[in-house]
């Protein structure tokens, strides 16, 4: 209840101090995004990339490439981690189930082989 009037009385802003729309929420953000996940940056300057949509003209050259950077970063680091979790789930020989049941097959093969071996004497 009183979160609600809070969050009425004091809305979230949408400006800086400066008066330079927050980045966080913005439509250039999601842009970014989506436009880095298309790989679209690739072989473009972070002038050129800036350039390619107005949204991303609403704040500065330096500020858009500090987040082109950020992003790119973030991305590298996602693909960092899912591959140390892809090493981490690689399955060593002993632990293959492949492997386990050709044990398993061999050694009752060796049984059923010594049972009629021990049953034939």
């Amino acid at each position: 209840m009183h979160l609600i009037t809070l969050k009425k009385n004091h809305p979230r802003p949408t400006h800086d101090h400066k008066g330079v729309p927050l980045w966080h929420g913005s439509k250039a953000e999601e842009y970014l995004k989506a436009d880095i996940e298309a790989d679209l940056h690739e072989g473009k300057l972070p002038k050129d990339f800036w350039l390619a949509r107005p949204e991303y003209q609403v704040y500065d050259l330096k500020v858009s490439r500090d987040h082109i950077c950020q992003e790119l970063r973030l991305e590298n680091l996602h693909n960092y981690l899912e591959f140390e979790a892809s090493k981490k789930r690689k399955v060593s020989p002993e632990d293959d189930k492949e492997t386990k049941r050709l044990k398993l097959a061999a050694a009752n093969h060796k049984a059923a082989t010594t049972a009629k071996i021990g049953n034939q004497q």
